[in-house]
């Protein structure tokens, strides 16, 4: 795929869309300066980047500077690493007991969200050989996936007891990410900041966490890490739309 396609490939419809890698880069400088300096973000390139080209985007994200990737599934991360993908990559979806150890050898950073993956995790990581390095998903509000709020002292306790089972960053989302100004998004970011202090008490480190995406990074808490998935393929929702484009559009001849 270059920049821009000019002609539909032969043997194709007539009508095709038109992806601009120019344009998100764009989108992704913009999303970056937005976020601040202090924060690292972390494009989210899950179904097919949204329908742009899971190998070209990355690429192209990862020559403009991203630090790390995000996906939904283990299989869009090993579909990025057999591409030569190398960047850190995090799965933020649910992941079958089988893929642990796959995604742990191609070094896939998975989400925990509920307890039982814990044991799970660890057990992988001893069969393997190889440390399974995850994100814990904090329930803050949003009321999907993640430990609730009893659940994460017990799990804390649990992990000291694991040695190949890693906490490497904490993350949550919010239910509310499209309404800046929602109540509840303050307060889902106070619940996620009373995590990363039981987190650190226990003896680990919270970081990178994060919580907002393309909708919601001008929200606080600030947090050191964002994950920007829609806003850099297209206009999208949230603050201040008017300084991305749309990176596709259709055509036909």
């Amino acid at each position: 795929m270059t920049s821009r396609s000019q002609a539909a490939p032969a043997g194709y419809r007539a009508t095709w869309a038109e992806v601009d890698l120019d344009r998100i880069a764009s989108n992704f400088a913009a999303l970056r300066a937005l976020a601040g300096r202090e924060a690292a973000v972390f494009p989210v390139v899950k179904a097919n980047a949204y329908g742009h080209g899971a190998m070209p985007v990355a690429r192209r994200l990862a020559s403009e500077g991203a630090v790390g990737l995000c996906v939904a599934t283990p299989e869009e991360g090993l579909e990025l690493r057999r591409g030569g993908i190398n960047l850190p990559l995090l799965c933020l979806g649910a992941v079958d007991p089988l893929q642990i150890a796959a995604a742990a050898r191609s070094q896939i950073v998975l989400s925990l969200y509920s307890p039982h993956q814990l044991k799970l995790f660890d057990e992988a990581g001893r069969s393997s050989g190889i440390p399974v390095r995850f994100h814990l998903k904090i329930e803050t509000g949003m009321n999907r996936l993640g430990i609730l709020p009893e659940e994460l002292g017990p799990l804390l306790d649990e992990l000291r007891g694991c040695r190949s089972a890693l906490l490497s960053g904490l993350f949550s989302n919010l239910a509310s990410a499209d309404r800046p100004g929602e109540a509840s998004n303050a307060e889902q970011g106070a619940r996620l900041t009373e995590a990363a202090a039981a987190v650190r008490a226990a003896g680990h480190d919270p970081r990178p966490m994060h919580l907002a995406n393309s909708a919601d990074s001008s929200i606080t808490p600030r947090c050191d890490s964002m994950r920007y998935g829609r806003g850099c393929c297209s206009t999208g929702s949230g603050p201040e739309p008017e300084t991305r484009v749309r990176a596709s559009r259709p055509r036909s001849r």
